[in-house]
């Protein structure tokens, strides 16, 4: 029923703030240990934070019931709804899936994702407190970012930190690195910019915000650069104060264009010497820019404080700045419009686009062109969703139809496109309850934005751009099995919902608090045997060696998660390791029997038959493997050696698979 939330305890109301702030401080904690654990994307770093971010859950809803359901919208319940659905049509499509085992992992990360929006939605979130969390956030993404360039130009393996001359820790991909480097700008910009803000803190926040900005610079994402333009549009769309927010983000552009050059030769070299050289000097690019802008910092705090422009003035100025920007786009448009040929310039962009082919790398690659192959990820994603429009292919299950239909030579196991995922693993279905659930979130957001003002509009507008700058990239990326971006993305979009909502509460009856708990129990489960399996099979992987233990180990494994083959297929390498034929292809059985779809496995139980003389069957099963990947050189090498009797060479296949493996990680 409703009633009235019981006011503060007398002399106590420092204590109530801070816990009040701890379910979100500790969410925040997780999304930053998942940052430094390459973004949260291995089951083991994933499932262990969702587990925790569960039990955090069960302890706030029999805690502290009433603060969860505090003025809770109804556009935040048909959010919940529709992404509680979202979710539950994903865990269903284990039923029809090709590979199960991967679809009962997109589920459950579909189910983290639900966790977290939940904890941020049903909580009321007073302006400050959100503040605070979002400048933990964003203090915290620095500190990764400086921390991992620093351990780079100083590390004997600088190498580990790189792909193609691209920065790639700590996310462990270079796209997903500058995606949590933007995320985190805005933040620092809005904060560095208020005057509610301690003035000690607004320099050091401006800093932060330009140390992000040319952090973005180093992975060399053409994604980023991409989105960015349309991100700035959406901040000063929607944040209060457009010219403060302007003042402060002219010395954080100049330091960037100062620094650029400086920035985008870093990874040009991708040799170790040459790594480490453009780390070094990055680093103190980067440094010195900080520290100039922490000195610009305190420069504008020191004027901001001592004089108030009036509000015609700066409506005046703000006026002025739009109309100017307009002019200035208009007259590049005119003065390149007659001396440029757009439509051979757009055909040209298209076919780099379409053309399938590999980017540059280094520093060539943000201002080689277009080229890239997910044209063609997106045309796989497409056709598999015209053939299953209903209920789609299953979560996570893309890999399969990708290496089998690619005209490429890349093998991925996304689509690069978050949309075109959803269509082509969940159909229409998936995508109906995925839409509704962003309408809902969106316009609660924007509801929230519209009836506040000052600190509390700029804070819900915060969560709506960083949203926006997630779901922009992640539309031509794959982010979403990124927790350390995701997470963050969709909780702050909830915060911005829930900033200022009355504090009428409708008290959660016995029912609803006993099915939530159950629902939140249920996922736990999901989570947790999965995860042990995941431990286990990673820890057989690395102490094979010295631990006989490994084969328990492995059986374990595959009791805790019977629908994966990875125990399989880590008892299938180690037998390989050890050149135990008969293990080997007992391994790699195995797997195939949880997993027919695996071309990989096919390959290597081929490779076994053939230690055991078993040339028949090793035949078959390569061309069961070359069904699945046509494209595959491999398989073709393989198949002519046996069909001329002649004997296979596991370690030449081996080294085939490393030095390609080299080429897309260095």
């Amino acid at each position: 029923m409703l009633h009235e939330q019981p006011p503060p305890a007398p002399g106590r109301p420092q204590l109530r703030a801070i816990l009040a702030l701890a379910p979100g401080l500790s969410t925040v904690g997780v999304f930053l240990a998942w940052g430094h654990a390459s973004g949260g994307y291995f089951p083991e770093a994933w499932y262990a934070g969702g587990l925790f971010l569960v039990a955090l859950f069960l302890i706030v809803l029999l805690a502290w019931p009433d603060g969860m359901f505090c003025g809770i919208q109804r556009g935040t319940l048909l959010a919940l709804v529709a992404f509680a659905g979202f979710t539950m049509w994903s865990y269903l499509s284990i039923v029809w899936a090709d590979v199960r085992g991967d679809a009962w992992d997109g589920a459950n990360r579909t189910a983290l994702y639900l966790i977290v929006f939940t904890l941020f939605a049903m909580w009321r979130w007073t302006p400050a407190g959100g503040l605070i969390l979002l400048g933990v956030f964003t203090t915290g993404v620095c500190l990764l970012g400086v921390g991992t360039l620093v351990s780079a130009a100083w590390s004997d393996n600088v190498r580990d930190y790189y792909i193609s001359g691209r920065l790639a820790d700590p996310v462990g991909y270079a796209n997903g690195n500058a995606a949590l480097f933007v995320l985190a700008f805005w933040p620092a910009l809005f904060l560095a910019s208020r005057r509610e803000v301690p003035p000690l803190l607004r320099p050091l926040l401006l800093a932060i915000a330009g140390i992000l900005l040319q952090l973005a610079v180093l992975p060399q994402s053409r994604g980023a650069a991409a989105t960015f333009p349309f991100i700035i549009l959406a901040y000063f769309g929607l944040v209060p104060s457009r010219l403060r927010s302007l003042v402060f983000l002219a010395p954080a552009g100049l330091a960037l264009a100062a620094a650029f050059p400086r920035l985008l030769e870093a990874g040009s070299e991708t040799g170790g010497s040459g790594l480490a050289a453009g780390a070094r000097s990055a680093a103190a690019v980067i440094a010195i820019s900080g520290a100039s802008l922490f000195a610009a910092g305190l420069a504008l705090v020191a004027v901001d404080v001592r004089f108030e422009i009036s509000r015609r003035v700066r409506r005046g100025a703000a006026l002025g700045v739009g109309v100017a920007a307009a002019a200035l786009l208009a007259t590049a448009i005119v003065v390149a419009a007659p001396s440029a040929d757009l439509s051979r310039r757009a055909s040209a962009a298209w076919d780099e686009f379409s053309s399938g082919t590999h980017p540059a790398s280094g520093s060539r690659r943000l201002v080689s062109g277009f080229e890239t192959n997910r044209a063609d990820m997106w045309r796989v994603a497409l056709q598999e969703f015209q053939e299953h429009p209903v209920e789609g292919i299953g979560a996570e299950n893309y890999a399969v139809a990708y290496v089998r239909d690619r005209d490429s030579d890349e093998e991925t196991l996304y689509p690069h496109s978050l949309p075109l995922q959803i269509l082509a693993q969940t159909g229409l279905i998936g995508a109906a309850l995925m839409v509704g659930f962003l309408v809902a979130a969106i316009a609660t957001a924007h509801a929230a934005l519209r009836r506040q003002r000052g600190l509390a509009r700029g804070t819900s507008a915060l969560g709506i751009v960083m949203f926006t700058s997630w779901f922009l990239h992640a539309s031509i990326d794959w982010l979403w099995e990124l927790p350390a971006l995701s997470a963050p993305a969709l909780g702050f979009l909830a915060l911005a919902g829930s900033i200022g909502r009355p504090r009428r509460s409708v008290g959660p009856s016995s029912l609803s608090a006993a099915l939530l708990a159950f629902a939140a129990v249920a996922v736990a489960i999901s989570f947790a045997f999965p995860w042990l399996s995941a431990r286990e099979a990673r820890y057989a992987a690395r102490a094979w060696r010295f631990d006989p233990a490994v084969t328990a180990r492995l059986e374990r494994a595959r009791r805790l998660n019977p629908l994966s083959d990875r125990p399989d297929l880590t008892a299938g390498s180690i037998a390989r390791l050890r050149q135990d034929w008969d293990g080997m292809g007992a391994a790699y059985a195995r797997a195939l029997e949880r997993n027919p779809h695996n071309w990989y496995a096919h390959l290597q139980l081929a490779l076994a038959r053939s230690q055991q003389g078993r040339r028949a069957d090793a035949l078959e099963e390569v061309e069961e493997a070359r069904l699945l990947n046509p494209s595959e050189p491999v398989l073709a090498l393989v198949s002519d050696w046996l069909r001329r009797d002649r004997p296979v060479n596991i370690a030449a296949i081996s080294r085939i698979f490393l030095e390609r493996h080299d080429r897309v990680t260095r």
